[in-house]
């Protein structure tokens, strides 16, 4: 379920999160983290209570909305909601590159400040102040604690796809209660119970893929013994969420997604008719 939040110029009381740089935070706090499948910046909330990490979306239909209020209009007709957003799909990739595996090893292990000192990504640091991400890190990856405050951390490809697979498993279970999904599940009548369930899987992956490099699309299939199918075949929605990115401008991006309509065969004869002396409609409502 989506969550929606209201920032206040002045937060109330809430409990205190240890920052990565030693600071309390008592408030959500907006950050710019890179997305784990593009890379591209996009907008995060942190907050103190769980879940702690939220995903700025938003969701905009096919047509061009507005917003009635008071006696205003507001352009955008979009909405911005904040959904529960898993940090372990956004450490996942770090964890893939720092590990510096080989084909003769399996990689380092690294502490948790380490693994997320990056410098042109300096905010990923701020995901320390997650409690519970160290325990969370236990689904995907190896621990070594050579003292007991010290922990340190080398991802696991073997724990990455089970753990993948715990998430695409509960999508396909819980795939009749998805309104976004009620047309791929009238198109499922004339399939046996084999093609439904793996139809189901291609959808659940699609939507985990969303979220994940390329590489573990691939190995997440192969766990299933999956064969890649045409998009016609498993996606029956449109997707009309969308993820502000935070280097781009909003009323940009609403122009540019304005198609030119194209003119119909009346049109295109009013067009080179000779319009001199004619008046037009509204010309007559003029005082």
């Amino acid at each position: 379920m989506s969550a929606f939040i209201c920032l206040q110029k002045t937060p109330s009381e809430l409990p205190n999160v240890q920052q990565s740089d030693g600071k309390d935070v008592a408030s959500p706090i907006l950050l710019q983290l890179p997305h784990p499948r593009t890379g591209e910046l996009v907008y995060f909330m942190l907050r103190p209570q769980e879940p702690c990490l939220l995903e700025l979306q938003q969701v905009d239909g096919n047509e061009r909305t507005s917003w009635f209020i008071d006696n205003t209009v507001q352009k955008d007709g979009s909405i911005y909601a904040f959904s529960p957003f898993d940090p372990l799909l956004l450490v996942l990739p770090i964890l893939d590159a720092r590990r510096r595996k080989t084909p003769e090893t399996a990689g380092s292990f690294l502490s948790l400040e380490d693994l997320l000192h990056i410098e042109e990504h300096s905010e990923i640091a701020r995901l320390t102040a997650i409690a519970a991400l160290p325990a969370k890190l236990d689904s995907i990856c190896d621990i070594t604690s050579p003292a007991p405050d010290m922990q340190f951390f080398r991802l696991n490809d073997e724990k990455v796809v089970a753990w993948l697979r715990a998430k695409c498993d509960l999508i396909v279970r819980k795939f009749d209660t998805y309104t976004l999904l009620q047309s791929l599940r009238s198109g499922e009548k004339l399939l046996k119970e084999k093609q439904v369930l793996e139809s189901r899987r291609h959808v659940a992956i699609r939507l985990l893929g969303d979220y994940l490099p390329p590489s573990w699309i691939v190995l997440l299939k192969d766990s299933y013994g999956l064969k890649e199918a045409p998009v016609s075949e498993y996606v029956y929605f449109e997707n009309v969420v969308k993820r502000p990115l935070a280097n781009s401008n909003a009323e940009q991006q609403s122009v540019a997604a304005v198609k030119k309509a194209k003119l119909n065969h009346g049109q295109r004869a009013l067009a080179k008719a000779n319009k001199e002396g004619m008046k037009s409609i509204t010309s007559f409502f003029k005082k």
